[in-house]
């Protein structure tokens, strides 16, 4: 009898369901927290009420958290199943990859909600990263190059950080969430990555992305399109990218403003709440969705 868990138990447990959902669970979900067998998903803080060891050689565990009782767990085929471990590139969760901009596979009214299950799927399996990875489709591809997206904690490069890269190419949709605030070596990972990237790199202000990620080659400013003007170090926008294009999730409620971004950022920082990072990770995906908007307004061909 356990009167409170200690530290990482919890952890260590929610690691068995996972692995037990992915090789004895009968139900069909493929997302692992939507399995009713484990509802509710132990939280830290629960309490563990019993812990079974069933047969010889503990081959069996059997745990009750706060009143629920969790399935019997054979640890001889949990041990075959390793937990995902993620590359230093990207990590893809164990549920369908989303669909952005409402595909026949994915209703877009639960594009947000699904935004937050992926991230805290990542966090839960990030013990050792600075960063994390969120991958989703967009339904119109890019016929060539990439849409390029930043989110930073500030407005000057040689003061601030970015904590967001978010990328289009083709019809993934792929974002990079910095997880700890290891900022030189996320902003390195960012240049060598949007350098490999297929040409040009499509932005919205491109010179804000530039600036940041120090890439400077074939380059394609999409507020050529308006009145723009700059200072010596950021843009000035007096057309803001939302107010030019449409909501691409017109059943979701509407994502933070880039103004928030800094808010949510420290507030990860403080409280190590997923919300958080959930609400960067949707806004910045909504911006690239609106600027692949601009491109099809102005005679960029979508289609491959």
């Amino acid at each position: 009898m356990l009167k409170k868990a200690k530290k990482g138990i919890i952890e260590k447990f929610k690691r068995l369901l996972w692995c037990w959902h992915q090789t004895s669970c009968p139900c069909k979900h493929v997302d692992w927290v939507n399995c009713p067998a484990i509802q509710p998903i132990p939280q830290e803080g629960d309490t563990i009420e019993k812990c079974s060891h069933v047969a010889k050689g503990i081959t069996h565990v059997q745990v009750t958290v706060s009143d629920k009782k969790y399935p019997l767990i054979d640890l001889r085929t949990t041990r075959k199943r390793k937990t995902p471990k993620p590359s230093s590139k990207f990590f893809k969760p164990q549920s369908a990859m989303l669909n952005a901009c409402g595909s026949k596979e994915q209703n877009p009214k639960k594009m947000k909600t699904e935004i937050a299950r992926h991230v805290e799927t990542n966090l839960m399996f990030a013990k050792g990263r600075y960063f994390i990875v969120i991958n989703s489709k967009a339904v119109k591809p890019l016929a060539k190059g990439t849409i390029i997206d930043i989110e930073t904690d500030g407005l000057f490069p040689n003061r601030n950080h970015i904590i967001t890269l978010g990328i289009l190419k083709r019809n993934e949709i792929r974002i990079l969430q910095l997880i700890k605030p290891q900022y030189t070596r996320f902003q390195k990972l960012c240049h060598r990555i949007v350098e490999t990237q297929p040409k040009p790199h499509y932005a919205y202000a491109s010179h804000f992305e530039q600036s940041f990620l120090q890439v400077t080659t074939e380059w394609q400013d999409l507020t050529q399109y308006y009145d723009i003007e700059y200072d010596d170090e950021c843009p000035v926008r007096p057309h803001r990218l939302a107010s030019l294009t449409f909501h691409p999730f017109p059943n979701q409620p509407y994502d933070i403003d880039g103004q928030q971004v800094l808010t949510e950022w420290q507030q990860w920082l403080k409280t190590k709440k997923p919300k958080h990072l959930s609400e960067i990770i949707y806004h910045n995906t909504c911006d690239i969705l609106r600027t692949q908007q601009i491109l099809e307004k102005n005679g960029v061909s979508q289609r491959c």
